[in-house]
C-alpha cells in the first residue's frame, strides 16, 4: 500500500464508527510496554486472517484525529522491531511495519501487523512492565473489538483457526 491507500484506509475505518477484528484506534502510544506487546500479539493472532492495524493518533471513543506528533511515548519502526525481537517468542516474531500519514496538521501512525502463516504467536517467557504481565504460553487474540486471553481464555476454536 502507498500513503494514499493508508489515508483512505483510516478514513474508511473511521466512518464505520467502531473498532473491529483487524483494526484498533489508539489516542496515543501506551507508556506500558506490556500493553503494547499485548496489542501487537492480539493483532498478529486476529481471527479475520488478514493484515491488522494499530492506528495511533485517533481517539478510540470519538474517532477524532488527535495526532501523535507530540506523543512522548511515540516509537519509530526500528524501536518497535528491537522491542519485539528482544522478547522470547515461541518460534516466530510478528512481522510489522510502521507508516505515518498526515491529516491536516496532525500525524497518524499506522502500525501494520502482517498476516503470516506463523500463527499463533505467543511468548516462551513472561514479560512484565509496570505491573502488567503478558503471560508465556497464552495465546492472546483479537476477537471483533476486544482482546481474548486477557480476562478469559481464548476459545479453542480461535486457536485452532490460527
Amino acid at each position: 500500500m502507498n500513503l494514499v491507500d493508508y489515508e483512505n484506509l483510516v478514513e474508511r475505518l473511521r466512518k464505520l464508527g467502531r473498532e473491529g477484528g483487524y483494526w484498533d484506534f489508539k489516542k496515543e502510544y501506551p507508556d506500558n510496554k506490556a500493553e503494547l506487546l499485548l496489542d501487537i500479539i492480539c493483532m498478529a493472532n486476529n481471527q479475520v486472517d488478514r493484515d491488522a492495524y494499530l492506528i495511533y493518533g485517533v481517539h478510540n471513543y470519538t474517532l477524532d484525529i488527535v495526532g501523535v506528533e507530540n506523543d512522548k511515548n511515540r516509537l519509530k519502526l526500528h524501536q518497535l522491531s528491537q522491542f519485539l525481537y528482544g522478547k522470547h517468542f515461541a518460534v516466530y516474531v510478528p512481522e510489522i511495519d510502521l507508516q505515518t500519514i498526515k491529516f491536516g496538521k496532525h500525524e497518524v501512525d499506522i502500525l501494520v501487523v502482517y498476516n503470516t502463516n506463523h500463527t499463533p504467536y505467543y511468548l516462551e517467557n513472561d514479560y512484565t512492565d509496570k505491573e502488567k504481565t503478558v503471560l508465556h504460553g497464552v495465546v492472546y487474540s483479537r476477537l471483533n473489538d476486544r482482546k481474548a486471553g486477557t480476562s478469559e481464555a481464548t476459545p479453542y476454536s480461535c486457536i485452532e483457526h490460527l
